[in-house]
Parts: structure tokens; sequence; C-alpha cells
């Protein structure tokens, strides 16, 4: 269970999103269901923080059954095909689910501290992101936020 401090209540999603080269390919392949279960899978992550520690077998399972799919291993196998494949084209991370079974990304981190700008947790397990881009995304938002004033 998360830290009620360390979790997401909501998430942006950038209005460009559909010119990602990665969410592109994903789109292409897979269609609107293969973006839904993108924009599920991160709204599952972020729920917990910034990752997520499961085998993809009961992820996908528990995806399937959040979004309405029958328990069949069809839809289960479909699902954990996707997930497989954001894996494959980077939109999550493969090595922190091959070494850790860990589901989470660099852009999801990214988009974490942009969020949690005054409150991300000093101990951060299956964190991938450098001091220097964590020290980028902060800059960037405190700049924003100077910026708005």
């Amino acid at each position: 269970m998360a830290n009620p401090k360390s979790k997401l209540d909501w998430f942006p999603v950038d209005t460009r999103i559909l010119e990602d080269p990665k969410v592109r390919k994903l789109v292409h392949k897979y269609k609107v269901e293969g973006f839904g279960l993108l924009i599920h899978v991160f709204s599952r992550i972020y729920l917990n923080g910034y990752f997520i520690k499961d085998d993809i077998d009961s992820f996908s399972l528990d995806i399937a059954y959040d979004l309405g799919y029958n328990d069949t291993d069809d839809h289960i196998a479909f699902v954990k095909e996707v997930i497989e494949y954001m894996m494959k084209i980077n939109l999550l991370d493969s090595y922190s689910y091959e070494y850790e079974s860990v589901f989470t990304s660099r852009a999801i981190q990214i988009q974490f501290v942009k969020s949690t700008l005054r409150r991300v947790p000093r101990d951060k397990p299956h964190w991938l992101l450098t001091p220097e881009e964590e020290a980028d995304a902060r800059t960037y938002m405190r700049k924003r936020e100077d910026d708005s004033v």
C-alpha cells in the first residue's frame, strides 16, 4: 500500500501525447484499446506513487478486471501482450521489470517529480532518475511557478 503522501491523485496528460513516437507505435498496433491500457497502466502506477512491484500475470489480470474485460484467458493475454509491448518500445522500463518485477519508467518518474515538487520522498526505491534528471525536473517546475506569478 502506498503512503498517501507518495501517490498522485491525478496526473496531467500532454495534449500532444499522440505525437509521441512511442505512443504512436502503441496506437498503430493496438488502436484505442492500446491507448486506453496505457492511460490505465499510468493511472495504476501513479495511484501507487511512481512504480508498482508485481508480476506481469497478476498486473494484467488486475487491469483486465478493472477495465471490465471478461476473466477469460484471451482478454488477460491481450492485456499482457500490450504491457509487454509497452516495455519493448520503452513506455515502461523493461530492465526494472526484468530484474525487480517493477513497472515504472523515466518519464513516469519525471512526471512524479514535477507533480510532487515539494514532497518527493527521501527514500525512493526503484528510482531510475539520475540526480541531474531529478534536478532538471525540479528546476523546470520552479521556473513555471515563477513565470505564473
